[in-house]
């Protein structure tokens, strides 16, 4: 019984150790990367054969790819006409597509340059209706203020509603 309770007490601290060095020395980044992994392996292997969930994952890097290059056409045509924003779960706030661009305008004019750094897709659930998805993502960016060159580092996450996600090509 005491070598049970001192090979408990043992198992405790080498766990506590490993989290520790786990939570210190990995990047948040990349704990949400294993941890979306761990979550949904499946997932991670359809995102890379030619299912739904890989266009799903295409659609949303290009809107990130247009963030990035600050183009606005590029991000435009990653919204649907009738596009709506909603800020938050619970908010009252909502947006279309000519706001949505506006802020994206503003954006670009703020920073002079924008980083993806991470896009981790935590879930994709495809329909109930034929050609609508849900894609839960998290993602980090890196933003250059114009005024003064500071970077500020944005971590969030974003849950789209996509209507058409199967590409025209």
């Amino acid at each position: 019984m005491i070598a049970g309770f001192i090979l408990g007490v043992l198992t405790s601290v080498i766990a506590s150790f490993l989290f520790r060095w786990y939570e210190m020395d990995m990047p948040l980044v990349k704990q949400k990367r294993m941890m979306a992994f761990f979550r949904n392996p499946a997932l991670y292997l359809r995102m890379r054969l030619n299912t739904d969930e890989r266009r799903i994952k295409e659609v949303i890097e290009r809107l990130f790819s247009a963030w990035e290059m600050k183009d606005l056409n590029a991000y435009s045509s990653c919204w649907s006409s009738d596009a709506v924003r909603i800020v938050g779960t619970d908010s009252p706030i909502k947006e279309n597509k000519a706001q949505i661009l506006d802020k994206f305008r503003s954006s670009c004019q703020k920073y002079s340059v924008i980083k993806v750094l991470a896009i981790v897709f935590d879930n994709i659930s495809i329909g109930p209706r034929q050609g609508t998805a849900t894609a839960k993502v998290h993602y980090r960016f890196e933003l250059f203020r114009k005024s003064d060159g500071l970077p500020i580092f944005e971590d969030s996450q974003e849950i789209y509603a996509l209507k058409k996600f199967i590409s025209d090509s």
